[in-house]
């Protein structure tokens, strides 16, 4: 029980970095500019001005006019105000509390200085003593480039609720990868029954060279490929109509079920071969002692391994978008598509894949124990 405790305080530990990062440590300091005016081309740039701009370094607001642009920076909703030397003068005959710097923020040519104007109590510019330093004090509150990146997630992410394209995506991705492992687990338990049939007869000759290049296939070649094949060639060949994301759960299951029927078959031969010869011995058929005594036993052995074939399934849904299944991974490369933005998208990515197989190796984990648990009453 504390450790279901701890797992689910680190799941909502996630969560929450992911929800309040954007208010956590990140400073923004609001400029604003009037209309048509240098401080606009300052900041967003005017290459005939010889200005590079800072698009998306600052949250800025335009203004119409000085005073509302003053009542602004009063208020608290700017903290600086770029204006013309003749508006900044205008500006400060009326209001008292704010103060302009010492030195030009620029100086273009054939045009007035642009000045910074703050309020009266704002110390950020004081130490500036040049031109040059109060352009290197004002670069230096830009937002750095994880910030914005972080910004323009934030904004796809909750305010135009791509969570939702995300949850949607995981939940794909987590059928593809159940299903696929059943599939997995049916066809690998036929295919490890088949071969170790005796091998008397030409029947289960044939049978088990048939699972030997049905293995052979599944785990010589990617399923990238795979699944290209199914979807590609395969449906337009049979003239069928199957939506995409049961092709890739068939594909996955097909491909699963030729690792897994090796997992089975070392799984059963692990079992004394003893409980078989007492089955048959109180007068049990062959296929009727392996389904209800081997292979339980067999699956038991394998529990663990079988785990770690879910986890590979879950990672691997990775791949589906090739024959364009939106899973969790298509998802947030949706997201970071919106604003061609993909650092923060991937590593939120990763994080969800790792909660996702931590949870999953604990769930194992704790299956385990309880079958120990039962195997030590017996």
């Amino acid at each position: 029980m504390k450790k279901i405790i701890s797992l689910s305080l680190l799941v909502i530990t996630l969560l929450t970095c992911v929800l309040g990062l954007s208010s956590c440590g990140f400073q923004s300091h609001p400029v604003g500019y009037l209309k048509d005016s240098t401080g606009k081309a300052y900041i967003t740039g005017d290459s005939t001005l010889g200005f590079d701009g800072y698009r998306g370094k600052f949250d800025t607001q335009q203004f119409t006019d000085g005073d509302s642009a003053a009542d602004a920076l009063l208020d608290g909703k700017i903290e600086f105000l770029l204006v013309d030397r003749s508006v900044a003068i205008a500006v400060l005959s009326e209001h008292a509390p704010l103060k302009a710097v010492s030195k030009p923020l620029a100086s273009p040519a054939g045009l007035e200085e642009l000045v910074i104007l703050t309020k009266a109590d704002n110390t950020v510019f004081d130490a500036c003593t040049t031109e040059d330093a109060v352009k290197e004090t004002f670069d230096g509150l830009k937002k750095s480039d994880f910030q914005i990146e972080w910004e323009l997630f934030y904004d796809k992410f909750i305010t135009h609720k791509g969570y939702e394209e995300v949850l949607t995506g995981l939940q794909t991705t987590m059928i593809i990868a159940i299903v696929g492992l059943l599939i997995g687990i049916l066809i690998g338990t036929v295919i490890a029954l088949i071969k170790m049939i005796p091998k008397y007869h030409v029947a289960p000759r044939i049978l088990s060279a048939i699972c030997d290049v049905y293995v052979g296939f599944f785990r010589g070649t990617p399923m990238v490929v795979q699944l290209l094949i199914g979807w590609f060639i395969l449906l337009p060949a049979l003239d069928l109509q199957v939506e995409n994301i049961v092709v890739a759960a068939a594909v996955f299951g097909m491909n699963s079920g030729a690792y897994v029927s090796e997992i089975m078959r070392s799984g059963i031969q692990a079992v004394d071969v003893g409980q078989l010869e007492a089955a048959r011995a109180v007068g049990l058929g062959y296929w009727t002692s392996m389904m209800k005594i081997v292979i339980p036993q067999g699956i038991k052995n394998i529990l663990p391994t079988l785990g770690n074939e879910f986890i590979i399934l879950v990672k691997d849904t990775s791949i589906v978008s090739f024959i364009a299944v939106v899973d969790v991974t298509k998802a947030f490369r949706q997201i970071g598509d919106a604003n061609y933005s993909y650092t923060i998208p991937y590593l939120m990515l990763a994080l969800v894949y790792l909660v996702i197989v931590m949870i999953i190796t604990y769930l194992v984990k704790l299956m385990e124990r309880r079958l120990a648990k039962s195997e030590r009453r017996k």
